[in-house]
């Protein structure tokens, strides 16, 4: 009796190591706050770094309120919509639903914990700002813009998530908004959602793995379902299989007369017939 096996497939590990990283992200944010929040020396050291990064030229401090001025309801979304638009225009409804899940996810977490998390008042004020909103919001439409680009710009968009975290966390800490623990655990939580829900964003990539791409992608190749208008091969109809040039061509049926000339090719309506049925 015949039965068919399941096909091995990335699923699985994908989806056990995002929720590795993102429970390691979780408790290296309850780490960050353990020791930057909840002690007296955590707390000092938090405001000297802060404090530090105030003494930065003039300059910066205007490139940072300019950036944290910007980040408005306005330029989430305006934000939101470059990245729905990219998604539609790429046909990646899925991508585009884990990005946006991604933002939603991430931002809503930002919240919720600094409602639930305490700031012990140790002489270094009592209102808890872990983690930075700003940097948040920053990071994550930079993550979300990351999952609905082609995966051929993976480099430069892995630069862009950098700069977006660094530009936000250093524009934060310059303006004296937030101390270097807001921004690492505000780094943190982006980071656990998009570990989390990015396999599910690669698992139609990962389908097609290994099969010459997407079928949309093999149909439209030289050869394999549309011509190029070269000589040796002719570009094969609905019906027709299509056939490599090659001085051994394998024989098929016989397109009809003029064929070539409609589909663009250069005559090859003309030389098919007979070029097919050599072998």
């Amino acid at each position: 009796m015949w039965t068919s096996k399941p096909r091995a497939n990335g699923r699985a590990p994908g989806y056990v190591l995002g929720a590795t990283i993102a429970a390691g992200c979780a408790l290296a944010l309850m780490l960050v706050h353990s020791v930057f929040v909840a002690t007296e020396g955590g707390q000092l050291a938090d405001q000297q770094l802060m404090r530090a990064a105030n003494a930065a030229p003039d300059s910066w401090h205007e490139a940072g309120f300019a950036l944290l001025g910007a980040v408005n309801a306005a330029f989430i979304a305006a934000a939101v919509g470059v990245i729905v638009l990219i998604g539609l225009i790429r046909r990646r409804p899925r991508s585009l639903a884990v990005a946006l899940a991604v933002i939603a996810g991430a931002n809503v977490t930002t919240q919720a914990v600094k409602l639930l998390l305490d700031r012990p008042y140790l002489g270094w004020g009592a209102h808890n700002t872990l983690p930075s909103g700003h940097v948040t919001v920053i990071t994550s439409l930079a993550v979300g813009l990351a999952m609905v680009l082609t995966p051929g710009s993976r480099a430069a968009v892995a630069a862009l998530m950098c700069a977006a975290a660094a530009a936000a966390g250093s524009a934060v800490m310059i303006c004296q908004w937030h101390r270097p623990s807001d921004v690492v655990a505000a780094v943190l939580v982006v980071a656990a959602w998009a570990a989390i829900l990015w396999p599910a964003c690669a698992e139609r990539r990962d389908r097609y793995r290994g099969q010459g791409g997407r079928p949309s992608d093999r149909h439209h190749r030289p050869g394999l379902g549309q011509g190029t208008g070269t000589a040796g091969s002719w570009p094969g109809p609905a019906g027709y299989p299509a056939h490599p040039g090659g001085p051994d061509l394998r024989p098929g049926p016989v397109p009809p007369a003029g064929w070539g000339e409609r589909a663009g090719g250069p005559g090859l309506g003309d030389r098919t017939g007979g070029a097919l049925q050599r072998r």
